[in-house]
């Protein structure tokens, strides 16, 4: 537990147990207890791996400090997508899925709104209904991908957007990210 209380941040503690507990169990996703295949599990070594291929990708459209809205049904590619946001140094911003109902959704665009949204992850699955959603409510300047796609808004790929300006007071200095850590 010390190591908990020395590590710089929990980037650190990842990377820490990717190194020295490669093969160990680091998540479960269950979906059924009573089945001997009702989980998924990642190690530390794919953790670690997949949230720093989320990073680099993250790196390539947003700004260190930018916040980045993660709309993922339950699973372990939330889990990846958070700490890939960790580990490029942006601002993971969890949130429900929009849903069907005009509450639902505009829950979730309050959320955005709220924090100050440079950009939108989502599973690849769920994808086709995120950006549907995006359109309906007017947030066309986010651009929204899934890790393993290219982002959905044409006119923001490639091009990545300079630190904000204007943060919260908790965030009002701005940090150099995290080094990408390298496997």
């Amino acid at each position: 537990m010390a190591e908990t209380v020395t590590a710089p941040n929990v980037v650190a503690i990842l990377r820490r147990h990717a190194e020295e507990r490669a093969e160990q169990h680091a998540a479960a996703f269950v979906t059924d207890p009573d089945r001997e295949d009702g989980a998924r599990w990642l190690t530390y070594a794919e953790l670690d791996r997949e949230a720093r291929s989320i990073a680099v990708r993250l790196r390539e459209h947003v700004a260190p400090g930018d916040r980045v809205v993660l709309l993922y049904p339950a699973g372990l590619a939330f889990l990846t997508a958070f700490f890939g946001c960790l580990y490029a140094g942006a601002v993971a911003v969890p949130s429900s899925l929009p849903g069907r109902y005009r509450h639902e959704r505009y829950r979730v665009k309050r959320i955005a709104d709220d924090a100050g949204a440079t950009a939108i992850l989502t599973d690849t699955g769920t994808r086709p209904d995120v950006e549907e959603w995006i359109t309906e409510e007017g947030l066309d300047q986010l651009p929204c991908w899934s890790p393993t796609t290219a982002p959905g808004r044409a006119r923001t790929a490639g091009k990545r957007r300079p630190p904000a300006t204007t943060r919260s007071p908790c965030c009002s200095t701005p940090r150099d990210p995290p080094a990408i850590p390298r496997a």
